[in-house]
């Protein structure tokens, strides 16, 4: 017996003596197919907790089965990145040939925010809101919160919409803030006759 490892398709042959010193031989072929040409495309990053499309590309058509990390046996899976993960894709083509590819997707982090007001101003005083755990804030109308802190006066019960931002993930948060009305005073005098 005799074992080859041919590279690209190669044609052996054999030749054969017997006790007489009779000598014949034999040709055959040993047909290389090549593997199969996957790739898997999607993005690299996203936010976290957010879902992602991977998608199982190959070149030649010829792959018949897949399997993923997580088992599906789908060319194209949709999956939600809530830490860093690298996943895994092996291929069989119709001639039997296997063939694997990687892609990694990074989870970005996302803010987790935190604001704080007082519960209620009286009616003509300022309110200041504050709010931390992200890198940078606009209100809900995209103005630019200086140091995650500001001051307003509201007339009446007002809920306050803020948005963080770290690097390009967001996330949003709110607070009420009420308001109170002032005292009714009034002064009266009793003339004495």
């Amino acid at each position: 017996n005799v074992t080859v490892k041919p590279t690209e398709t190669t044609t052996y042959k054999l030749i054969g003596t017997d006790e007489n010193g009779c000598k014949n031989s034999a040709e055959f072929e040993v047909v290389v197919n090549p593997l199969p040409d996957i790739t898997i495309v999607g993005v690299d990053a996203v936010c976290a907790n957010k879902e992602v499309t991977l998608t199982a590309v190959n070149k030649s058509n010829m792959v018949k089965s897949y399997v993923w990390t997580d088992g599906e046996t789908v060319s194209e899976i949709n999956t939600i990145i809530r830490d860093t993960k690298t996943f895994t894709v092996e291929v069989k083509d119709i001639n039997g040939c296997e063939n694997k590819a990687q892609h990694t997707v990074i989870a970005k982090a996302v803010p987790k925010l935190e604001v704080t007001a007082p519960s209620y101003v009286c009616f003509g005083s300022e309110a200041n809101i504050k709010v931390t755990g992200a890198d940078s804030y606009e209100d809900e109308f995209g103005k630019a919160i200086a140091s995650g802190s500001f001051t307003d006066t509201p007339t009446q019960d007002t809920t306050y919409v803020v948005i963080g931002k770290i690097d390009v993930c967001t996330a949003e948060a709110n607070i009420e803030v009420q308001v109170m009305p002032l005292p009714n005073i009034w002064i009266s005098t009793n003339k004495e006759e």
